[in-house]
């Protein structure tokens, strides 16, 4: 960045008396780049394919298209989650901006801090039992606050059958 010809400071130490944006950025996320918190570096399953689902606040959220038992394997892993199913025959039409209304039937959204422990234990529960699910959308996020944020958001928009089988009407129940 060059420096303000009038007090010799870039224009972001004079805006933020004397600290850079990246320091700014440092302290809020810890030392780590934006990105880190919110998506994984490399893909977490075989296809490494991804769909962008939105929330009832428009805000659009990248998930990455896993295969049904690719979840068993992702021990420790945070994330915000969707139980779906394919919906086979169904090609892209134009003007859709969310994908996953082309090519899923989302039918349950959760969120956990080990997506191996919590796909394990809806399988003990035979929670998805007889509903076709062949897929698993998956957002790996370290922080607990930001996907429940996330997870909040998406319900308020989609409000996935299961979720309320499983959990009853209380908006603010997830696994």
């Amino acid at each position: 960045m060059l420096p303000n010809r009038d007090t010799g400071r870039s224009s972001n130490e004079a805006a933020g008396n004397g600290r850079s944006m990246a320091s700014l950025m440092q302290g809020l996320f810890g030392g780590r780049n934006r990105g880190s918190l919110l998506r994984p570096t490399r893909a977490l399953g075989r296809s490494g394919r991804r769909v962008l689902l939105r929330g009832a606040s428009k805000r659009a959220y990248s998930f990455e298209i896993l295969d049904r038992d690719e979840p068993a394997a992702l021990a420790g892993v945070g994330a915000v989650y969707v139980y779906a199913r394919r919906i086979a025959g169904v090609s892209r039409q134009p003007g859709f901006r969310d994908d996953a209304a082309d090519f899923f039937h989302l039918s349950y959204i959760g969120r956990t801090a080990d997506m191996a422990g919590r796909d394990a234990e809806h399988d003990r529960l035979g929670h998805f039992a007889g509903h076709g699910l062949d897929i698993v959308l998956l957002s790996a996020i370290v922080h607990e606050t930001i996907r429940a944020e996330i997870a909040a958001d998406l319900l308020d928009l989609h409000r996935p059958a299961l979720n309320e089988l499983i959990h009853g009407r209380r908006p603010d129940s997830l696994s």
